[in-house]
This record gives structure tokens, sequence and C-alpha cells, in this order.
């Protein structure tokens, strides 16, 4: 994989500080108060925020307008899109207007999320996880976490991201391996690396087609727990 001289000054560019945010409060309040109330310490004098990861997916549901997920039904959301607001493009026109990088961020693992409000759902499972058992891990989570190992879920994964990165112009797409795992059966984790692996390659690979179709790099991060303890 080469990467141009573009792509390396898009990876170094100055960060002092990176801000990773759950946006999923006071949804389908007036656009503009929506924005000014998110933006709030951003905007504060003196503020070294240069980046902002964004964590509003909805846990295997659509946020935006989408051809592969099914539509998040929150009453805030319906709102907006009753209006013909795409708060996914009103986000990154406030970050552009400030000159700050957006990412998108991704839980590789998303746990049921309830339309009605932003808690999780314990009763209803994903339509399929429940269509496909055995896409998933049965641990922790009562509906099982999505397992990497099959490569229709790694399939499922790119298509998701896909759309985004084709959809909305970030300037990167964040993939979270440190909350909602594990990814792999555990016990065999190491064994099943490779995976994880073909996934990140495919996932740089089409992020690449797409930065050069928009004529600018599109940037890939992955998020790990902070020490080796964490990631075993």
């Amino acid at each position: 994989i080469n990467l141009s001289p573009e792509h390396a000054a898009a990876v170094n560019r100055r960060r002092r500080i990176v801000v990773q945010l759950d946006a999923h409060t006071q949804m389908g309040m007036d656009i503009d108060q929506w924005l000014a109330y998110r933006f709030n310490y951003v905007d504060e004098p003196g503020s070294q925020i240069d980046s902002l990861w964004w964590d509003i997916g909805a846990r295997g549901y659509a946020v935006y307008p989408s051809k592969v997920l099914e539509p998040f039904a929150h009453e805030g959301l319906v709102t907006w899109w009753d209006q013909d607001i795409d708060w996914v493009k009103e986000v990154l026109g406030a970050c552009r207007k400030r000159n700050i990088e957006a990412f998108w961020h991704h839980r590789i693992c998303e746990v049921e999320m309830v339309t009605k409000g932003v808690g999780a759902d314990r009763d209803t499972p994903h339509p399929l996880k429940k269509a496909h058992p055995d896409w998933v891990l049965k641990t922790w989570w009562k509906h099982g976490l999505w397992n990497l190992a099959v490569p229709e879920v790694r399939d499922y994964k790119l298509r998701i991201l896909r759309e985004v990165a084709e959809n909305y112009d970030f300037d990167g797409i964040q993939l979270d391996f440190a909350r909602h795992i594990p990814c792999l059966p555990p016990g065999q984790q190491w064994a099943l690396r490779d995976n994880v692996t073909d996934l990140m390659r495919k996932m740089r690979h089409m992020l690449l087609e797409v930065g050069e179709k928009r004529g600018r790099p599109f940037l890939f991060a992955a998020k790990v727990p902070r020490n080796l303890e964490g990631c075993r």
C-alpha cells in the first residue's frame, strides 16, 4: 500500500487536542441551537481542539439516509428528516466552518440501541443478528457481538463504511476496538487475527479509492486499549 506525500501530510497535521464524543442528545431541537450546544466548548476563546471524532452511529442502524442499514427511528431524528435536515452534513459543515478536522468513529461491535432514546436495548436484537445467529459471538451482551471471523460480517462492515465514506466528506474514519469487545471467538483471537487484518486492509484500500476520487486523502485510524494487558 503506497501512501502519497499528501496523505503523509494529512496524517501528520497538527492535532493539539482530539475529542471523541457521543452526540446522541437533544436531537430534534432547532438544528442551529443544537450545533451551538455541541460546539460550545470548541468555540471557547483559547480552545486548542483541532479534531473532533464523532461517535454518532446508532449501533447497527442508520442516522443518515442509507441503502445499507435500516433507519434509526429516533423521534428527534425523524423530526429533522421531516425538515430535510441531514445532521451528519450539518456536523461536517460546522467543523469546516471552524477549520476543525472531522472523523467518523465506528464501534466495531455495536450493542443494540433503543429507538425512543439513547440507551441500550436488552430485549430486541438487531434484525441481522436474529436472522444470522452464526454471525455473532455469545458473550457478555445478551444478543451477541459481531464476529469478524465470519466473512459476511466483514463484508457487512465494509459496505456500511463505504457508504459513509462516499456520502460524507469526513477527513477520516476510525474503527474502535476498545469498546464492546471481543470481536473474535474468545481463546482463538490470536489464531484468527488474520480476519481482522483482512478487514483493515480492505478498509484501507477502499478509503484510498474514495480519497482518490474526491481528490484528497481519506485517513484511517484504529482505537485500541491503552496497554497490552487491555488488548489481551
